[in-house]
């Protein structure tokens, strides 16, 4: 089962936070997943074209004229709990790049590319029956980026094996 995934984003400096719940298909009894942590990309400064990449572990890097700065955010990783049959495998689908678009409604928009996950494209749940999973991802951010809140939605499928 896939769900759309809200996208919200806050900024004079462009903070953009992002927060996710993701659904999954019941398979020999109830599988569940539910949010821990919202991807968070925290404050940064743009001085010109460039993107800035929130990795699964939560740090960050930028690259161009994109600045990851202390100030006004906490950067991190989103996380989720897995939970159903012992030992169960499930497979990770993610979006392709560009398929998310953040829009500020005022004609500005953002791209999120590169998604990665910790497990990468499947895990299998421990004998308790749980599991972590880590989301990232990496904002594209254009020369004279308008800053703003900027918004959208994201699909994020899991599928039991």
């Amino acid at each position: 089962m896939t769900l759309r995934c809200p996208v919200r984003g806050f900024g004079a400096s462009s903070l953009v936070l992002l927060a996710a719940v993701i659904c999954c298909p019941a398979v020999g009894g109830a599988q569940t997943v539910s949010s821990i942590q919202s991807l968070s990309f925290g404050a940064f400064v743009v001085a010109g074209a460039g993107s800035l990449t929130v990795h699964t572990n939560g740090g960050r890097s930028s690259t161009g004229s994109v600045y990851a700065v202390s100030q006004g955010g906490v950067a991190s990783a989103a996380r989720f709990n897995v939970t159903g049959t012992p030992y169960a495998s499930y497979a990770i689908s993610l979006p392709q790049d560009s398929d998310v678009v953040l829009s500020d409604g005022q004609g500005h928009t953002m791209a999120l590319t590169q998604f990665s996950s910790d497990p990468s494209g499947a895990g299998v749940l421990a004998g308790d029956g749980s599991a972590q999973l880590h989301l990232g991802a990496r904002l594209q951010v254009g020369q004279g980026q308008a800053t703003g809140s900027y918004s959208g939605t994201f699909n994020l499928t899991v599928n039991y094996q």
